[in-house]
């Protein structure tokens, strides 16, 4: 199964190098922050409900995996409702659950172990990674420039 195409950046989706814009008077300011937040916050984010079985399929088999995530659980996340709103206004999909690799939506639950099983989620934990390690190592690089002091 492909990605789905969809990207997240600050304060808009992409999809195929076009720009739809992410306006917050459609949704609760909290909302759409928190959706940021939880995507730049973790690595891989999954919208689920508490009591859908597919949802309990994927955090499972997650699990399993040995892969880390955050799974929000929207019938009882403050403001649950209006991000799962938000979601599905970008990556078409109404249905829950969405998994998300950083800011790359991945899809259902069979699209997310269709993903897994091909090899691209490893792909895309394994670049997040190395630009995680890469801007630590700039961050290290310009204190080191400014701690040093010339004799």
């Amino acid at each position: 199964a492909a990605l789905c195409p969809w990207r997240l950046r600050v304060g808009h989706w992409i999809r195929t190098g076009q720009r739809v814009a992410a306006s917050r008077r459609y949704f609760a300011p909290n909302a759409t922050e928190k959706l940021h937040e939880l995507l730049y916050a973790n690595d891989v984010v999954v919208l689920s409900k508490s009591t859908d079985p597919f949802s309990e399929r994927i955090k499972s088999f997650l699990e399993e995996a040995g892969v880390e995530f955050k799974a929000i659980d929207v019938d009882v996340e403050e403001f649950g409702e209006e991000i799962v709103e938000q979601a599905a206004r970008f990556t078409r999909q109404e249905s829950l659950p969405n998994v998300f690799v950083g800011d790359n939506y991945i899809g259902g639950c069979m699209d997310t172990i269709s993903a897994y099983e091909a090899g691209e989620m490893q792909q895309l934990l394994s670049k997040i990674r190395e630009d995680e390690n890469r801007e630590a190592r700039a961050d290290e690089e310009q204190q080191k420039k400014k701690d040093f002091q010339p004799a």
